[in-house]
């Protein structure tokens, strides 16, 4: 055997690769694990040889998806065992229980209350895993963390995520607390602050009931990414005040106490979800200078006009992205008007920015030419623009050809776009490419045009001035990003795209003969 083999870290980090692939784009990623890990080709390479033992026995325990191996080492069902042999499995379980770094509990199962509050009294209030560093829990039937699981909480602990899915669709908050369909766990969050306050880098709690605890988010000093939501809301439930270390804030905003403001001097990317007044509530009392990153996800009620609504006063001059999701499904397809919009969000509209994407859920997206122009001369350095409507088209206004000159020639970096176009009104009928803005070079690479459709007569034209305004267009990328949406664009886009392809091979033919010419 290699002597570069007999070096534990070496054979440590060999083994690590042993683990199964997990592809961090799955949905269900931070929630299940895929299962089977590869446990048979640890095992056997534990049972090689002295020197593979316990390097492949500790990959083997870090990571566990069940606690259920761990009541036989403290002897919990077992009344008739020896003293010695008891003795002998305890100390196992002491080795083996510092192995576990990441433990993923997905069963009620796991949630034997008299097997937990047996191995308390064995383990003294000693943590179950001394050295565990990532700890998911999600819980589908009872929405209870006793606190007898506050033994799992250790003084390493770094990440903890809470997923709660109760059958709660026909309940609201009120009748939730009355039927006792809440989430209860004080004790076990006062604990994990106790034990892994100053530890903790990622908390997350993701829930579809009422939260019936409260906690302070200012006794995790260590906190970078903290994530909380929930679908009932009753009251708010987390207090704010100061978080120096957080990098990363996403809730729903009515479970946030920020009334004595929140100064967050080191946040980059923070993500709202709730009623459009509370949100611009909140947002007005955070201060962060460093914000790059904001995505907020605003629900209008059946009577929101969102033209009586102030501006919000945030001011955040890092921003470099900014994601705004409208969604009215008790407004009956109620229109939303983009120059309400964009009123609504100027503040956050800056030369720095370089994503912006609107959207509204639930009905037509009033958007004009003029509102076009307007967003455009905010926003001159914008790499990515997204502009998109769900929904009924009744009264859907969109904006004509015009708004692509606009966009060309007020986005000089622009490299992605998604518009609404109405290729039917007049100004869309009587443009012509000969009388259209001309850039040199133009980066745009991706355009999503949304048209209802395209008439055979209006395919050169189109093409032509698309390609006119975007010379570096790359058809071949759009039909990747449209085979994904099929049934939508195929029959529309198709058309379009192969006469730019042609366009574009026409005139590097072009050039290659003017300069054999030359």
């Amino acid at each position: 055997m290699h002597r570069a083999l007999s070096v534990p870290d070496i054979l440590h980090e060999l083994f690590d690769h042993f683990r199964e692939y997990k592809d961090p784009s799955d949905p269900w990623f931070d929630i299940m694990p895929r299962y089977p890990l590869p446990r048979a080709a640890l095992l056997k390479a534990a049972l090689a040889c002295r020197a593979f033992c316990v390097p492949a026995l500790k990959v083997l325990w870090s990571e566990m998806s069940s606690i259920d191996p761990f009541w036989g080492l403290l002897c919990l069902d077992d009344a008739f065992v020896p003293d010695s042999s008891a003795a002998a499995r305890r100390m196992s379980f002491y080795r083996y229980s510092s192995w576990v770094l990441e433990l993923s509990l997905n069963d009620m199962l796991d949630w034997d209350l008299p097997r937990l509050q047996k191995a308390c009294s064995l383990l003294d209030d000693h943590p179950f895993f001394p050295r565990l560093k990532y700890l998911r829990i999600y819980l589908m039937d009872s929405p209870t963390l006793p606190t007898e699981m506050a033994t799992f909480i250790s003084s390493t602990l770094l990440s903890f995520k809470l997923y709660v899915s109760v059958n709660t669709d026909c309940l609201g908050p009120q009748e939730l607390v009355e039927q006792g369909l809440i989430l209860r766990g004080q004790g076990f969050f006062d604990a994990l602050a106790d034990r892994a306050g100053s530890t903790l880098e990622s908390l997350s709690v993701d829930c579809d009931t009422v939260l019936g605890f409260e906690t302070s988010a200012d006794r995790f000093s260590s906190l970078s990414h903290f994530s909380v939501h929930s679908l009932r809301i009753l009251r708010p439930v987390v207090s704010f005040s100061s978080m120096e270390l957080l990098k990363e804030l996403h809730a729903s905003v009515g479970l946030l106490n920020v009334s004595s403001g929140l100064a967050v001097p080191s946040l980059q990317s923070l993500h709202l979800r709730g009623p459009v007044a509370l949100a611009l509530e909140t947002l007005a009392k955070i201060c962060a200078p460093r914000l790059a990153e904001l995505k907020c996800c605003l629900a209008l009620g059946a009577l929101d006009d969102l033209s009586l609504y102030m501006a919000s006063s945030c001011k955040f001059e890092s921003l470099a992205g900014v994601c705004i999701e409208f969604t009215g499904e008790d407004r009956h397809g109620a229109p939303l008007r983009a120059e309400d919009v964009l009123r609504l969000i100027s503040p956050v509209l800056s030369a720095n920015l370089e994503e912006i994407a609107i959207s509204y859920y639930g009905g037509p997206f009033i958007l004009t030419d003029a509102n076009v122009q307007q967003m455009v001369s905010s926003i001159p350095r914008v790499r990515q623009l997204e502009l998109r409507s769900y929904g009924r088209s009744g009264h859907r206004q969109s904006p004509s050809l015009q708004a692509l000159s606009t966009i060309a020639e007020g986005c000089p970096e622009l490299e992605k776009l998604t518009i609404p176009l109405d290729l039917y009104v007049r100004e869309s009928r009587n443009m012509k490419p000969d009388t259209i803005f001309r850039p040199t070079s133009h980066p745009l690479r991706l355009v999503d045009f949304i048209a209802t459709a395209v008439d055979d007569d209006m395919i050169p034209d189109l093409a032509l001035i698309l390609d006119t305004l975007f010379p570096n267009l790359c058809p071949d990328e759009w039909a990747g990003y449209w085979e994904k949406h099929r049934d939508i664009y195929k029959g529309i886009y198709d058309p379009v795209r192969k006469a730019i392809r042609k366009l574009q091979k026409a005139r590097t033919f072009e050039r290659a003969r003017i300069r054999a010419l030359s």
